[in-house]
């Protein structure tokens, strides 16, 4: 089968990488799902849950696929649901990962990539709202390179290629598929909005509170950026200077960052030389 463009295997969005311990309310999920629905206007068209080895058509509405995909599920262990826009012929501009289990050795998550217009602000007010409804342990906004599942693994393999051209984005598979087993302990690195458990800000406020960032204290945390604060806007900075911040930031987050395993599609010196981008 003939290769596609790059633009239908890989591209880059904007992402918010959401982890949480608490017992699974799926009344509660359901309804975080319904306003990221609302943020980026999306129509899901595909969905994989745990078990399906391809991607399903969404028949009848995402909210008919999340109630038959949970109906029976006692988060006793992991449960997934992918839903996407994405085809084969089209890389997602919107993707939600859910793996939803009760409180136990790895923390739930939630990965959200969507596309780049959506404004920070909407971000951090959508992270102000869920810190009330959920236990957060960690919430990473920024740029997520991202590939079209349909295309994977080659997919997944190009997209972490060009990543190492993209220093200030993340990644599912360098960053976030499996900091659930660690954010008790920490985090990978830095974001351009991160939310912090008071558990994680004590260890780090200290160093900070030595930098020029806008935080402000919510309930069980901290919200945490990089961006430029004026006239009540979120402005970013060029990505030369945007780098240059979480470079920075890294330094005085350095207390919580944990190491990370190699994933896949990387070489051994290829990862070392991602690990260390900012130092």
């Amino acid at each position: 089968m003939k290769r596609p463009d790059d633009s239908v295997l890989f591209g880059i969005r904007k992402g918010i990488a959401i982890y949480f311990n608490d017992v699974i309310e799926k009344d509660r999920i359901k309804e975080i799902v319904r306003m990221l629905v609302d943020m980026t206007g999306v129509t899901f068209t595909g969905k994989q849950a745990q078990g399906e080895p391809k991607i399903q058509l969404v028949r009848g509405g995402w909210e008919r696929v999340f109630d038959n995909t949970f109906k029976s599920s006692t988060f006793e262990s992991s449960n997934v649901l992918m839903l996407t826009d994405g085809t084969k012929d089209a890389l997602q501009t919107t993707q939600i990962y859910m793996n939803l289990w009760n409180p136990c050795r790895s923390a739930s998550c939630i990965l959200v990539d969507c596309m780049m217009d959506i404004d920070w602000k909407a971000i951090i007010n959508f992270i102000q709202t869920i810190n009330k409804m959920l236990h957060l342990q960690y919430v990473s906004a920024g740029y997520n390179v991202v590939w079209n599942d349909f295309w994977y693994p080659g997919s997944a393999a190009y997209s972490l290629k060009f990543l190492q051209t993209v220093k200030y984005a993340n990644s599912k598979w360098t960053e976030w598929f499996y900091l659930g087993f660690a954010v008790n302990r920490g985090i990978y690195g830095p974001n351009i909005i991160q939310f912090l458990s008071d558990r994680l800000w004590e260890r780090v406020e200290q160093s900070v509170r030595q930098c020029d960032f806008s935080w402000n204290q919510l309930n069980n945390g901290v919200i945490l950026d990089i961006l430029d604060h004026k006239d009540g806007k979120l402005l970013e900075p060029e990505k030369e200077e945007l780098f240059d911040r979480l470079s920075k930031l890294h330094r005085a987050l350095y207390p919580i960052i944990v190491p990370a395993e190699k994933p896949m599609f990387l070489k051994e010196n290829e990862w070392v030389t991602w690990q260390n981008r900012f130092e």
